[in-house]
């Protein structure tokens, strides 16, 4: 069993604000979220959840961070016994064994017309010391990835990659050093200066030729 060493990794990661505002955006974009009950899957230190109203209810399945998760809605439970219009989840499912469970859970726990997003990394070419110290049973393939939402029972809307730059720079980090660590120094810098860069090219390519995420949108029908 793989150990998810989450916090470090995730104290890293919130110095990536654009990484992070962008998927927010996305999370939120086209999105009729008023009077909606949102879940947040794997909520983490609350990156996301501390940004929503008290509409959102959150699930850390990392029993390990629930000291450090802030939502400032209060409603973070561990088990949910309740239906949601909307769910959302962002690397987080590379950290689930039993991944097809989840997907199917996501798709019980929405109501009808409800709508699940979701962010995973990509591509096993890329899998690195780093995926296997945060705890990851792998990166997706993005046709596998539709397949299971779509054995689920859900429609799939799109399913895209994401950050066309970051394939490459993860790439090279795995040649070159692959020895697991982030520097906080290199992701700011690559938040900064280069990403603004892939994301415009995501935006022109429709996320159609490669990168280091796969974002998908799927709904449960009516």
């Amino acid at each position: 069993m793989k150990i998810y060493e989450g916090k470090e990794n995730l104290d890293i990661m919130s110095l990536a604000v654009n990484y992070n505002n962008t998927i927010f955006n996305w999370i939120i974009d086209n999105e009729d979220l008023k009077n909606k009950d949102i879940l947040d899957f794997g909520s983490g230190k609350g990156e996301f959840c501390n940004r929503f109203d008290d509409s959102i209810h959150a699930v850390e399945i990392d029993m390990t961070m629930h000291v450090y998760l802030y939502c400032p809605s209060k409603n973070t439970i561990g088990n949910f016994d309740k239906k949601f219009d909307f769910i959302y989840s962002s690397n987080v499912l590379e950290h689930i064994e039993n991944d097809m469970g989840t997907i199917e859970d996501f798709y019980n726990y929405l109501n009808p017309g409800g709508v699940v997003k979701i962010l995973v990394p990509s591509r096993m070419e890329l899998y690195s010391k780093m995926d296997e110290m945060v705890g990851h049973y792998r990166r997706y393939d993005r046709q596998d990835l539709v397949n299971k939402f779509i054995q689920a029972g859900f429609k799939v809307e799109y399913c895209r990659y994401f950050d066309f730059i970051g394939y490459f720079a993860t790439l090279i980090y795995k040649t070159v050093d692959n020895s697991g660590d982030i520097s906080s120094d290199s992701l700011e810098l690559y938040d900064k200066y280069i990403f603004p860069l892939s994301k415009f090219i995501d935006k022109v390519t429709f996320g159609s030729i490669i990168g280091k995420n796969i974002i998908l949108k799927a709904v449960k029908d009516v």
